[in-house]
């Protein structure tokens, strides 16, 4: 035979024995959609492995013609929706019917297929199909069983994501039967240890076949596939599939005859082709590595040059990281410690925080907590707290927690950042503190001026009056000097008087001296006293009580100041022709005094501070109305001893009213009396007024 006659053999032969498929290219990707649960057939495992009979199947056609089959295991509703909508190519595994013939087209079965009613052990009402009249069952949504129950009236069906989820909720009683595909269902039983608690009942339903279903227009992909089933079936590949899922083999005699012929013709193709591919191989395999080790290692540079540059630039931001001076921590979903930097270590006084919970770090971890959940959500979160460290130093902590976001604004963790302001707030409040004195005792030192400066003028009165020769004139201007000069000592004593009360109660030393006296009578003499120097004001004031007598213990030389304060402070504020009310009212537990008027009131925005230390709603030395700013102080100092409360009701332009609260309380026995310790509860100095 010559040369020519032995090359056109070859080549006979390798058109005649080796399958040649015009579909058949590498580079074309079939996409097909499997049920990710569905057992034997397909399913994924715990390992997240795509396995069971469809996808050994698929893979067996793929290796036989040569293909790309890419498989995407999802939901079986989705499976379908991905067909109908044409994102994948084919669904691997679907029980045909008349219903779904309308829509796709069918391969050559893989298996028979049957659905099979699934009910517990005990029960034994349900036999058959009919018997489930009425009852509640458990399918796969989307499955052929919908075909099926469809037809069984009354019937309550429970749509389940997968066969697994229906058995479950059959072992919960939460449905009375479930069907299904009959072998998945058994493989589930097993698997799951049930089959001493479920059983099959009735005779197998709708048996049919089991096939590859494409969209009805999709031929070259339909004929592909069963092209390949075709020659998985002759080579035997198919049987060692079905024989590895189900435990029997499939035996077709027709082809056997042609798988003697494929074996002869392989071995001959095999001993002609060999050397001839094996030179070709090795050409190509030789430049083929050469390529990849000259791009591996340009990659490799490349990757040492991106690793040096990533470390360069970790360190860096771990250098700005350690010099922020407020304290930054870093949680992970689980609230597990991921890092920190050192003033949060320094903070927190921690030396290995990694992996430490929220709840074993040393700060407040209900507030710590509550901040992370929030953040968790998407959301920033802050708040100021006084924290109590270990050395009882408390300190002051702006807390800012913000989540931390990945792709799609997935939270991936929380970033807590506290911040110590406790010098700056100390600082502030020292310069506040300071500033107070500052204005109290410029006020404190006008009002020593003013009586000072009335004597000084009265004592030059004196002298020049005594060179009057009128003895009638010299008397009348002394004595009208002398009271003058009287009144404004008693002022300036009162005043003393008050800075030293003032003093006492910054160091608890005031003391009362409690006897049972008539409230109601201390009250209405200490308003009457002064009903004269108010009305020449051309101010009315009225006393009112709803009893006559109430005997409580007190201090009536602190209730008389306590009255005057109040009416000296209602007579400034009160323009003339204006109104005060005095009250004293009987309650089971307190004795209420009011003093009200219908002065210019008191802004909202200064209610809360004229009882406080260094405090004045007129700060300046030039206000409208004189006053050392310690009488409200004294008033509620005085107050407090008594074991009462003193508040402010009032509306800027309609005046105010001061209610005082004392426990009704007697001492006992008439003559008895007791000294009461005082409390120091930081008092506060506003006014006490020299009425006279």
């Amino acid at each position: 035979m010559s040369k020519r006659a032995l090359y056109l053999f070859i080549v006979l032969m390798l058109l005649i024995f080796i399958p040649f498929n015009i579909y058949a290219d590498v580079n074309k990707v079939i996409k097909i959609a499997g049920d990710e649960n569905y057992p034997p057939y397909e399913f994924v495992d715990k390992n997240g492995t795509y396995k069971g009979f469809n996808v050994d199947i698929m893979k067996a056609i793929a290796n036989n013609l040569e293909i790309n089959i890419q498989l995407s295991p999802m939901a079986w509703n989705n499976a379908l929706n991905a067909l109908e909508t044409k994102r994948v190519d084919a669904i691997q595994g679907m029980t045909r019917s008349n219903i779904r013939e309308e829509k796709f087209s069918f391969t050559r079965a893989l298996v028979n297929n049957s659905q099979a009613i699934f009910v517990k052990s005990e029960r034994d009402n349900i036999s058959e199909l009919q018997s489930l009249s009425g009852l509640t069952i458990a399918i796969q949504s989307g499955d052929i069983s919908e075909e099926i129950i469809a037809a069984i009236p009354g019937a309550k069906v429970i749509k389940c994501s997968n066969q697994e989820q229906a058995i479950q909720k059959l072992m919960l009683d939460k449905v009375d039967a479930f069907v299904g595909n009959r072998l998945t269902g058994i493989y589930i039983i097993q698997s799951l240890k049930l089959f001493n608690k479920v059983k099959i009942v009735g005779e197998q339903l709708y048996p049919t076949e089991y096939s590859v279903a494409t969209l009805r227009e999709n031929i070259e992909v339909l004929e592909l596939l069963d092209k390949g089933l075709n020659n998985i079936m002759q080579n035997g590949e198919y049987d060692k599939i079905y024989n590895k899922w189900f435990g029997e083999a499939i035996v077709d005699g027709s082809i056997a005859w042609k798988k003697i012929m494929m074996s002869i013709s392989l071995v001959l193709v095999f001993a002609l082709c060999l050397i001839t591919v094996i030179f070709y191989l090795n050409v190509g395999l030789k430049k083929l590595v050469a390529d990849k080790v000259s791009e591996l290692e340009a990659a490799n540079n490349e990757l040492q040059v991106q690793h040096e540059n990533l470390a360069q630039s970790n360190r860096f931001k771990s250098k700005i990281l350690e010099t922020i001076l407020d304290g930054i921590i870093a949680f992970d979903n689980n609230g597990k410690v991921t890092g920190s930097n050192h003033a949060a270590k320094e903070l927190l006084k921690i030396e290995d925080e990694q992996g430490q919970s929220i709840e074993e770090l040393k700060f407040n971890n209900d507030f710590i907590y509550e901040g992370y959940q929030h953040a968790l959500k998407g959301c920033i979160w802050r708040k100021s707290i006084e924290w109590n460290t270990s050395s009882e130093k408390v300190l002051s902590i702006d807390c800012s927690i913000y989540p931390i976001k990945g792709p799609e604004d997935r939270v991936e963790g929380v970033i807590v950042v506290l911040h110590d302001y406790t010098e700056s707030r100390l600082l502030n409040e020292a310069k506040e503190y300071d500033k107070l004195k500052t204005e109290y005792f410029a006020n404190l030192s006008h009002e020593f001026r003013t009586p000072l400066s009335v004597i000084y003028a009265s004592a030059q009165l004196l002298k020049w009056n005594s060179k009057n020769d009128n003895i009638h004139q010299v008397r009348s201007a002394i004595d009208k000097s002398v009271a003058t000069v009287r009144q404004n000592i008693n002022r300036l004593t009162r005043l003393i008087d008050n800075i030293i009360f003032v003093t006492k109660a910054d160091t608890g030393f005031i003391q009362l001296e409690l006897r049972n006296n008539n409230i109601v009578s201390v009250v209405e003499e200490v308003t009457l006293s002064v009903v004269d120097l108010i009305e020449n004001k051309d101010i009315s004031i009225e006393f009112d009580t709803d009893i006559e007598e109430i005997i409580i213990a007190i201090d009536a030389d602190k209730i008389e100041r306590i009255i005057l304060n109040l009416l000296s402070n209602s007579v400034k504020f009160t323009p003339s022709g204006g109104s005060i009310y005095v009250k004293v009212m009987e309650g089971e537990k307190f004795i209420t005094i009011s003093v009200k008027d219908n002065g210019i009131g008191i802004p909202k925005d200064k209610q809360d501070i004229i009882f406080e230390r260094f405090r004045q709603v007129d700060k300046s030395i030039s206000r409208n109305h004189e006053g050392s700013g310690i009488g409200l102080s004294l008033v509620k100092s005085f107050v407090e001893l008594h074991g009462g409360s003193i508040r402010v009701e009032s509306s800027l332009g309609y005046g105010s009213e001061f209610i005082i609260q004392l426990p009704n309380i007697q001492l006992q026995g008439d003559s008895d009396s007791f000294e009461s310790e005082s409390f120091n509860s930081g008092k506060t100095e506003i006014e006490f007024s020299d009425i006279y």
